[in-house]
C-alpha cells in the first residue's frame, strides 16, 4: 500500500499540470463514451425500424364522402397479411394533453412486428372482443393511471385498459406507439376516426403475396360505402433512415471536436510539464541518463495519469448508475468501446509526447541550469 501511495505521489509531484491533464482525460472519456452511446442507440433504433417493416406491403388510400364506417368489416374474408389503419391518424390522449399518432388493427392473420416489454397487443386474444383495450409504448405508458390493480388511459374521450407495454430493451423506436384493435374499440373513439373522412390503410405480410387480399379489402370498403374513393399501391421503399434523420451524426461530430480539444489540451500540458521539469531534466542528463530512459519515464507518467483518469471516470459512472441517473444510459460499454478507448489512449500518449521528445532531444543541461540559476 505504501508503495502505491509513493508511486501516486510521484506522478502528482507537479500537481497543477497533473490535475489539468487528468481533467482533460475525463472530458475525453465522456466524449468518447457519449459518442458511442449515441451511435449505438441510433443503430439499434434503425435495426428495430427495419425489423418492423414487412416484406410485402400495399398502401391503401381511402376517402369517404358520407363519413361511413369502412373499418369494422374492412378485414372480412381477408386471410392473408395484417390490415392496419395508420397513416396520419391521431387521437386525443387526455392524460398527456396532446393528440398522439395511433395505429388500429383491422385484421390479424400473422405475427405482429411489435416488441413487447409486458402484456400483449389488443385483439390477439379470443377473449378481447368487446373490451376496451389498448397497448402503449413506454413513453405513453407513463401517463396511464392505476386503479384496482390495472392501468387505464383516456383515448378519444373513452377510458381504456392498458393490456400491453410496447418497447425494446435496446432502443426507443417503439416508445411512442399507441396500438388499438377495431374489435376492442369504443363507439365514441370510432366516431372520432370516421369523422376524418380520409384514411391510410396498410396491408402487410411477411409470408404471402397480397394481391388477392387487396381485392378483398377493396370490395369490403366499396360495399360499405359505394361513394368511397379507394386506391392502392405496392410499397417497396424501406423508408427514411432514422440514422440520417436523428441528431446522432451531429452529436458525434461535437464529441469528436471535444476529443480533439482534449488532445490539444494534453499537448499544452506536456509543454508546461517540460518547463516545470527543466531543472530535474538538466540534473538527469548531467549525470548521464539517456534520452530514451527519460522519454520512457515520461511515457509511464502520462499513461499512469490516463489510467487514473479512466478509473475516476468508471467510479463516476458507477455512482450515477447506482443513483439511477439517466445520463448513465447515454454511455456505451462494449467491445467496440474497449477498442476505441485503447486506440484513444495510444493516440493521446503519442500526441502528448511530441513536444517532450523534441525538447528532450534538443535539451542542453548546461544552458538550462544557467537559465534556472
Amino acid at each position: 500500500m505504501s508503495v502505491a501511495i509513493r508511486y501516486v505521489k510521484g506522478i502528482f509531484r507537479y500537481k497543477l499540470t497533473a490535475v489539468f491533464f487528468v481533467i482533460g482525460q475525463l472530458v475525453m472519456f465522456f466524449a468518447i463514451f457519449g459518442a458511442l452511446g449515441i451511435y449505438n442507440k441510433a443503430y439499434e433504433k434503425e435495426n428495430d425500424r427495419l425489423e418492423a417493416i414487412y416484406k410485402e406491403r400495399i398502401e391503401i388510400n381511402a376517402t369517404t364522402v358520407n363519413q361511413s364506417d369502412i373499418f369494422t368489416d374492412a378485414g372480412c374474408n381477408v386471410s392473408d397479411g395484417n390490415l392496419l389503419l395508420a397513416g396520419k391518424l391521431s387521437l386525443d390522449v387526455a392524460e398527456a394533453g396532446v393528440n398522439t399518432r395511433t395505429e388500429v388493427l383491422l385484421a390479424i392473420n400473422e405475427e405482429l412486428p411489435y416488441k413487447m416489454l409486458d402484456g400483449y397487443i389488443p385483439g390477439t386474444k379470443n377473449t378481447d372482443k368487446g373490451k376496451k383495450l389498448v397497448a402503449l409504448g413506454r413513453d405513453k405508458y407513463q401517463y396511464a393511471y392505476e386503479e384496482n390493480g390495472k392501468h387505464w388511459i383516456t383515448i378519444g374521450g373513452e377510458v381504456y385498459e392498458v393490456c400491453g407495454i410496447i418497447g425494446s430493451e435496446v432502443s426507443d423506436y417503439w416508445d411512442y406507439k399507441i396500438v388499438m384493435s377495431i374489435e376492442c374499440m369504443g363507439k365514441e373513439t370510432l366516431k372520432t376516426i370516421i369523422s376524418n373522412r380520409s384514411y391510410t390503410l396498410e396491408l402487410s405480410s411477411n409470408e404471402n403475396a397480397l394481391q388477392e387480399a387487396y381485392k378483398s379489402v377493396y370490395s369490403n370498403i366499396m360495399s360499405l360505402d359505394p361513394t368511397a374513393v379507394v386506391s392502392g399501391k405496392i410499397v417497396n421503399s424501406m423508408g427514411a433512415s432514422t440514422m440520417e434523420s436523428t441528431l446522432a451524426r451531429e452529436n458525434i461530430r461535437v464529441n469528436v471536436i471535444v476529443y480533439i480539444f482534449c488532445i490539444l489540451n494534453c499537448m499544452v500540458m506536456s509543454k508546461f510539464w517540460i518547463i516545470q521539469r527543466r531543472k530535474e531534466l538538466a540534473i538527469r542528463k548531467t549525470f548521464g541518463m539517456s534520452n530514451f530512459r527519460i522519454i520512457m519515464e515520461i511515457v509511464q507518467n502520462i499513461v499512469s495519469l490516463i489510467v487514473i483518469a479512466l478509473l475516476i471516470f468508471v467510479g463516476i459512472y458507477v455512482v450515477i448508475r447506482l443513483a439511477g441517473g439517466q445520463f448513465a444510459t447515454m454511455l456505451s460499454f462494449n467491445i467496440t468501446m474497449c477498442l476505441v478507448v485503447v486506440v484513444a489512449i495510444i493516440i493521446t500518449t503519442a500526441v502528448t509526447m511530441i513536444y517532450p521528445i523534441y525538447r528532450i532531444i534538443q535539451f542542453n543541461p548546461v544552458e538550462s541550469m544557467s537559465a534556472i540559476d
